[in-house]
Formats: C-alpha cells, structure tokens, sequence
C-alpha cells in the first residue's frame, strides 16, 4: 500500500515523532509511506525511512490513503481534498475534548469550525489514544483505531547511565505544557530539563534515565510522549490526570497522578516517590511491563489492518 500525510512541517513536534515512527514500521511491512509538507523538506532530527515531497504532489500521486494531519486551513484542506488517493481520512493528533481544561484554546475554537465537523463526520479517522477514540465517536462511529506509541528500541532503561538528578522534565515552555507549575513542584530539588538543549535522539533517553522521578504537568495534548517515554526508560512519573496520560500513567500502579496545576501534590507525590522505595520499584516494574503493549511495532500493525480493511471494503 502507498500510505500518506498531510502536515504542516516536518519539524520537531510529537505528532511528527508519532507519523515517521508509524511510516517506519510501515515500511519494513513493505509499504511506501509518503509525508507532504508545503516545503517538502525532511528535517532529519529522526531517521525516517518513508519520504517527504511538497504538497503539491498530493493532488498527482495515487496514494491509497491520505490522512489530514493538519488543522484544516484552506492551504491543508483544499490539497486533502483534491488529492489523488483512493481514501482521504483524518487523523486528530494533539487535541483536548470540550471539556478538559486549556490554557491554550486555539485549537478548540478550530475544532469547532464547521469545516472539521464536516471532516469528521464524513471521513474515517484515527486519533492518539484511547479517550480520543470515545470523545471522536460522538461524532462518528467509524473512527479508530488509536495510533499513539513509542519506541522501545530508543527510550529504554539504561542501567549503565548514573542517576545524577532527583527530576528530569521536559521543560517545555509552551502554554499546554504548564512548566510553571512543575518549576514550582521542583524547586530545592537537583532537576534537569532537556528543552532547549539540542540533544540528538540517542541522548534523549540518556538524559530522561538521568532522572529518579519525571515530572510533566501537560493541561492538553492527544497522546503524552514525554510521560510515555519516560515509563519506557524506567523513570516513574508524577504527571498530570488527563486523557493523554491515560493508557499508561495509571495512579498506584505505574505513576502518580495529580490535577492540573496541583504543585504542592506534585510536590508530596515527588518526596514520596525518592523515599518509598518499595513504591517506585512497583511502579517502575508495573510501568516497564505496560508499555510494552504500546510499542510502534505493536501498535502500527493495527494502523495497517484498519487501513487494508478499509481499501477492501
């Protein structure tokens, strides 16, 4: 099959991570993967084994199926439209329900736009996770299946790393992400963030195994990949309790959970965690064994058959 994306940039963003881990897998099943951006330029912060070609290819190339990743502005839309592929569909990364908490509510306010009720209504979907899936089949029962993952083979415990910080965190200084209120949790506490700090993709999980505790405090997102990843490094996370975190983050059992903008929780949940060491090796163990379920190699054969399903249906 011949399985392409329309985004806005091949930049580094986690939707981004999420398309060319899934097109890698996809290409070792032996299929082509093709991402369209309006400049066609792959960046090269991760090995992607599919291409990348300008969005004005889309509307020529006799892909099977082409996913609208991007919000659906007329430059995206019109070229998802008008593409060449057998079936156009939607896929809805990154987004919070209408009633989650948002400090940042550009995107709700475009979710609202009768062009992406019309696309979702229409047009089969895919989504990060599993909340998504139950929030997007208000709209249409045919959506699924959930494609968010990571990548095991990259973020992996490393024992041979010393533990030379009490938190890592991302850092990420974005609005969504509400670094404030992990820098208020943190504080008098050895901490790293690796926002910011350029590393290449084999020392991102260098720098996460670095850490005792991850910490991430995200008000809105589709499928948490710093949370995730952290789990897979065998890094116990204190984290927010939003739908993003929801696959794995699992209170007691392989994280702990705290509300949106609960510092002083996350705080306590922190000190528990670096002193009840029975604790966070459950956690660790629980959360090393649960993610395993998520990788891309396990998640993405799913992508395939849902895709083969629908080309044949």
């Amino acid at each position: 099959m011949w399985i392409s994306w329309i985004i806005n940039t091949g930049g580094v963003f986690g939707s981004v991570r999420e398309i060319i881990e899934t097109n890698n897998v996809l290409v070792d099943m032996g299929h082509r993967c093709t991402v369209y951006t309006p400049d066609g330029i792959d960046e090269g912060w991760l090995p992607h084994r599919g291409e990348f070609r300008k969005l004005v290819h889309a509307r020529r190339d006799k892909t099977d199926v082409c996913f609208l990743v991007a919000m659906p502005r007329d430059e995206y839309f019109n070229a998802w439209l008008n593409c060449g592929a057998k079936i156009k569909a939607y896929c809805m990364m990154g987004y919070g329900n209408m009633d989650q908490l948002a400090l940042d509510a550009r995107d709700e306010r475009m979710f609202l736009t009768k062009r992406h009720d019309y696309i979702v209504r229409n047009h089969w979907s895919v989504c990060d996770g599993s909340w998504q899936l139950r929030d997007m089949r208000r709209f249409n029962p045919e959506v699924g299946p959930a494609m968010g993952g990571v990548n095991l083979e990259q973020f992996r415990v490393m024992p041979e790393v010393k533990k030379r910080f009490d938190v890592v965190w991302s850092g990420d200084h974005r609005t969504r992400k509400d670094s404030g209120t992990v820098s208020k949790a943190i504080a008098g506490l050895s901490n790293a963030s690796y926002f910011g700090r350029g590393l290449t993709q084999a020392q991102l999980p260098e720098f996460i195994n670095n850490g005792r505790v991850f910490a991430d405090a995200h008000v809105r997102g589709g499928w948490c990949n710093p949370v995730a990843e952290a789990i897979a490094c065998g890094v116990v996370p204190v984290c927010t309790n939003g739908g993003f975190n929801e696959d794995f983050a699992h209170h007691g059992k392989t994280a702990l959970l705290v509300d949106f903008g609960d510092h002083v929780t996350m705080r306590k949940h922190i000190d528990r965690l670096l002193k009840d060491h029975d604790l966070y090796n459950e956690l660790r163990t629980n959360g090393l064994e649960l993610i395993k379920q998520f990788d891309y190699k396990v998640v993405t054969p799913k992508l395939e058959r849902a895709i083969h399903d629908k080309l044949n249906s």
